[in-house]
C-alpha cells in the first residue's frame, strides 16, 4: 500500500541521513529494508577497484536464519556486472531492482535448497553512470512489487545515492586533511595559515613548539595575542 510503502521511504531514509560512514549507512539501510519487509537475509555489494565487479561487503550483512553458508559463498565470490552474474549483478547491470522467484536459477549452491529463503531481490545503488553498491535480499515470501513499492525502492536508492556521495567526499577531505597535516609536521620551519585579520586557521607543529605550545592552543589567536611587539610588522608581511 501507499502508506507502507511511505513508511519504508521515510524510515531507510531517515536512519541513513544520521550516520557518519559508508558502511554503517549500509549497514543500517539494509537493516531497516529487512526488519520492515520481514526479510530474513540481506547483504552489500560493492564494486572493486576496477569497477567491473561486485564483491560482497564483509562488514554490511544481516540474517535472522542459520545462512553461514549463502554467506561464505558470497564472501568468496565476485560477480561480473558486464555479465550480469548472480542476482546482485543483474541489477548492477539493468540499473533498476530486480526480483527473483527461482532461486535454482542463481549460481550459489545454497540457494537451491533453502527451505526458508524462497524469493529474492536487489536494488542498485548509483551515482550518474557509476555503480555504488548494491543491496540483496533474501526472504520466505514473495514481495508484492506494486507501484508504490517500487517507487519507494527508487526513492530509497535515490536518497542513498546522495548520502553515500557526501560521506564518501568528507571521509576524502578527513585523509586529504591528515597527509597535509604529516607533510607539514615534517617541516623544520614555521608553516602557518591565517585568515585577513591575523587570526592563526593551522599552524604546524615546529611553529606551536616555538612558542612552547601544541598547534591546537594556537589556532584562532590573532599575532597580537601571540607577538604583540611584532604584530604590526607581521600583519603588513602578510597583505
Amino acid at each position: 500500500s501507499i502508506e507502507e510503502a511511505l513508511a519504508l521511504v521515510v524510515e531507510v531514509t531517515l536512519a541513513a541521513s544520521e550516520l557518519e560512514t559508508v558502511q554503517e549507512i549500509a549497514q543500517t539501510a539494509l537493516s531497516r529494508i529487512c526488519e520492515i519487509l520481514g526479510l530474513g537475509f540481506g547483504q552489500v555489494w560493492f564494486p572493486d577497484v576496477s569497477n567491473e565487479n561486485l564483491v560482497c561487503s564483509p562488514l554490511a550483512g544481516f540474517s535472522l536464519l542459520e545462512q553461514e553458508q549463502l554467506r561464505q559463498e558470497s564472501l568468496d565470490r565476485t560477480l561480473n556486472i558486464g555479465r550480469s552474474e548472480g542476482l546482485p549483478g543483474m541489477a548492477a547491470a539493468s540499473r533498476t531492482a530486480v526480483f527473483l522467484s527461482d532461486l535454482k536459477s542463481e549460481s550459489r549452491p545454497s540457494l537451491h535448497h533453502s527451505d526458508s529463503l524462497r524469493h529474492g531481490f536487489a536494488l542498485p545503488v548509483f551515482n550518474g553512470d557509476n555503480i555504488l553498491c548494491v543491496f540483496e535480499f533474501f526472504g520466505p515470501h514473495k514481495l508484492v512489487t506494486d507501484k508504490y513499492f517500487l517507487n519507494a525502492l527508487d526513492e530509497i536508492a535515490a536518497h542513498l545515492s546522495v548520502v553515500f556521495e557526501r560521506r564518501r567526499a568528507q571521509e576524502l577531505l578527513v585523509i586529504q586533511r591528515a597527509h597535509e597535516e604529516i607533510i607539514l609536521d615534517s617541516m623544520p620551519v614555521m608553516v602557518w595559515f591565517k585568515d585577513t585579520q591575523g587570526r592563526i586557521l593551522r599552524v604546524n607543529r615546529s611553529g606551536a613548539a616555538k612558542r612552547g605550545m601544541e598547534p591546537w592552543q594556537m589556532v584562532g589567536k590573532s599575532d597580537w595575542e601571540l607577538y604583540p611587539d611584532e604584530a604590526d610588522l607581521y600583519y603588513a608581511d602578510d597583505l
